[in-house]
């Protein structure tokens, strides 16, 4: 079966196309900076398709980089058809005599993007010799923030776009002003001046601005003065939001300079609906509707993320609750399933929602504490409620033995519980109790008792989070088994434990290490011991280091590992590229086969041609090994 050609772009298209508002984007970071998969290959599919999508390919067109400007310009040597595709053409640099070539070729352009931040060693000839030749109908300026020392390159380039808007481009309808505008430019005058005696000029398009004051910026009054022009558009949506934004500054908006010409863009018009013919009225009785299915509505409407609720999302829909009291009857289930205390009144007052509707203590899942202090439950309390979830409890020993003692046999996550300094050991039996405890997250100023500890407990416990804990808490889950455990994080920040709990770690991974996955980790422990041979089953590590940078050999494995993301949690730090080459220059990626990135919050990938240059040299070599591959 063979489709027409029409059918098959109109398949392709949604693939091929790239979206305006990327296209179009002049935000420091180019949206095309980021690795994605080459939309060329749907090229390769067969010879129908290969002759539907070449058209489709080559409509907008990116340039990165010399080397790609290069390639483009053999393509339209070869192939000049190909040129008169091209619709849309974005050069985020100067890129040689190669742009000469491009721009001889696609004399159909309508949209333009060029980039005006050009570096020292980039040469804008091949743009100035061939601009002439073409004659976009929108034309996108791009620059950087508060880029003021203009190389000889740069000028050369806005002599020569401004005197094209004057004497060549007699189609141009459209200017777009970057995002740098919102700061300042020094190209923002000499554009607006030009743009004052460009007759075929309708409108201009400028950053949505922050209104501080009444008066305009000058470049903005400065093009108004165009009387050709009918609008300065905002680039921003027509919100509800945006609309009452300019509202609330009558004097700006109002300004006799701007002519009324400041707006947002116009709304997009709805389908016209008048041709639709109304369907016959169904006659139903909502009456008849079971419970049930109502109770499923309402549920979906009204539901939140037990783990991190939202109360926010849900606040569009409590207009439900009021509809009548059916709903109200029904939502009351979903509406206590998480429950959060955010002061010490709270408990009391579910407490005496459950003394009015013993039905509603079987609802409650989640408990999310806010408060700082240890809040007792009262009696009632732990008589009816069975919560599978706690979170953010502080807490003290004897408020603990009693949430163990009553909540023991429900409980399945305890996450960021905080437990109050004590004389009182913590006994190891209150995590006894709890036989279906699958999530334990905590931090401890207390010790822990290291006697009596029944190896079998927690037997499905899948992730232990403990942060800021002496080693007596490591110590007792260094004598249980955790068959079922995959998931462990550890660190702490008070200094007089750091080095016997890191020690008590390394105890920690050597009896345990073998069934983890998912590690979060301080960096003296990863500094301590071979860890990749101690977790060969792990595949995402974090390592904790603050300040610090862990030895450079702190991964080395003895054999090959399914290790797949590593990340290093970082404060800010100065030159952070240079301090961290040794360690990744050390990284054994050959051994690591099945890497798939590496996360260092402080190092940020070069996202252009310049920075590229002048990145060091590590990621390179990566890139060369087979191990490596096509691994980003």
């Amino acid at each position: 079966m063979h489709l027409p050609d029409e059918i098959i772009a109109e398949i392709l298209g949604p693939a091929l196309r790239v979206p305006d508002e990327l296209f179009s984007d002049t935000s420091p970071n180019s949206p095309f900076s980021k690795y994605r998969t080459s939309t060329s290959a749907y090229l390769l599919v067969c010879q129908s398709w290969l002759r539907v999508s070449t058209p489709l390919l080559y409509n907008t067109v990116i340039v990165r980089s010399k080397a790609q400007a290069d390639a483009l310009s053999r393509v339209f040597k070869k192939h000049p058809e190909f040129g008169l595709f091209v619709k849309q053409l974005r050069v985020e640099g100067g890129y040689g005599v190669a742009m000469q070539h491009i721009l001889q070729a696609t004399t159909r352009l309508a949209d333009l993007l060029l980039c005006f931040h050009i570096w020292s060693g980039d040469t804008v000839i091949g743009l100035t010799r061939s601009l002439p030749l073409v004659n976009p109908r929108r034309f996108i300026l791009f620059d950087m923030f508060l880029y003021g020392v203009r190389t000889r390159q740069s000028q050369a380039l806005v002599n020569a776009v401004t005197e094209c808007m004057k004497e060549k481009w007699n189609r141009l309808t459209v200017f777009e002003f970057p995002e740098a505008a919102i700061d300042g430019s020094p190209l923002l005058l000499p554009f607006a001046d030009t743009l004052k005696e460009v007759s075929s000029l309708e409108k201009v398009v400028i950053p949505m601005e922050r209104f501080f004051g009444t008066e305009p910026q000058e470049y903005i009054l400065t093009v108004a003065q165009n009387m050709s022009l009918k609008r300065i558009e905002f680039k921003a949506a027509n919100t509800k939001e945006n609309r009452a934004l300019l509202k609330s500054n009558p004097e700006f908006m109002g300004h006799p300079g701007l002519r009324g010409l400041l707006k947002l863009p116009e709304a997009e018009e709805l389908e016209d609906d008048a041709g639709i013919t109304a369907g016959p009225l169904l006659c139903f009785n909502t009456e008849l509707v079971p419970d049930t299915v109502w109770q499923e509505i309402i549920d979906c409407a009204l539901m939140v993320n037990l783990r991190a609720p939202d109360f926010q999302a849900r606040q569009a829909y409590m207009g439900i609750v009021l509809a009548c009291k059916r709903f109200a009857r029904l939502s009351q289930p979903i509406l206590h399933d998480t429950v959060v205390i955010s002061d010490k009144f709270d408990l009391s007052d579910l407490e005496n929602h459950i003394l009015r509707d013993p039905s509603l203590a079987s609802a409650v899942w989640a408990l999310h504490f806010t408060l700082d202090y240890d809040t007792p439950f009262p009696r009632q309390l732990y008589r009816k409620l069975g919560p599978a979830l706690i979170s953010g409890i502080h807490i003290t020993v004897p408020s603990l033995k009693a949430l163990a003692r009553h909540f023991g046999c429900s409980l399945r996550e305890i996450a960021k519980m905080k437990i109050a300094k004590s004389q009182e050991l913590v006994p190891f039996d209150v995590f006894s109790d709890m036989r279906d405890l699958r999530w334990l997250g905590l931090s401890s100023r207390a010790s822990f008792a290291t006697d009596s500890i029944n190896a079998s407990a927690l037997a499905h416990l899948h992730t232990l989070n403990l942060l800021d804990v002496d080693a007596t808490a490591l110590d007792v889950f260094c004598v249980t088994d955790l068959p079922n455990l995959r998931n462990f994080t550890f660190s702490t920040q008070v200094k007089k434990d750091i080095i016997p709990a890191n020690e008590a770690a390394v105890r920690f991974l050597q009896k345990h290490g073998k069934k983890i996955e998912d590690l979060d980790i301080h960096y003296l422990c990863v500094n301590s011991c071979p860890l990749l041979d101690l977790c060969p089953r792990l595949e995402s590590l974090i390592v904790v280091c603050g300040k610090n940078i862990p030895i450079i050999n702190c991964l080395a494995t003895r054999r090959t590992h399914i290790l797949q993301k590593i990340g290093f949690d970082v404060e800010y730090q100065a030159s952070a590229s240079k301090k961290w080459s040794s360690l990744l220059r050390a990284l054994e990626v050959d051994k690591l086969t099945s890497l798939e990135g590496i996360m260092i919050p402080t190092i940020q990938w070069p996202t252009n041609e310049h920075d590229i240059s002048k990145s060091i040299g590590w990621e390179s070599g990566w890139m060369e090994e087979e191990a490596w591959g096509s691994k980003k």
